[in-house]
């Protein structure tokens, strides 16, 4: 059997902000007791979104065009008589 660790407040307190970060303040408040088990299960859920983080860096981003230039392009790229229909 494992023997009981004492949690400090200050401890208690940072525990609620990641339950917080990661569901809302609401739900935080309400659990209770903040126990070895709740830190344990938090801690684990911080160990895993690092490790989620770091891989989300491999996927590649869409790259978004400025949209001046596209405006522009449409513009002046644009078919008058296009323009004159959809009036």
């Amino acid at each position: 059997m494992s023997e009981q660790v004492e949690i400090k407040d200050r401890d208690r307190t940072y525990v609620r902000k990641v339950i917080g970060a990661f569901i809302n303040e609401g739900m935080a408040a309400r659990i209770s007791p903040i126990n070895e088990e709740v830190v344990r299960v938090v801690g684990k859920m911080v160990a895993e979104s690092k490790d989620c983080s770091e891989w989300m860096d491999y996927v590649p981003k869409p790259v978004a065009p400025c949209w001046r230039q596209t405006w522009h392009q449409m513009v002046t790229q644009a078919d008058p008589e296009t323009w004159q229909s959809a009036r």
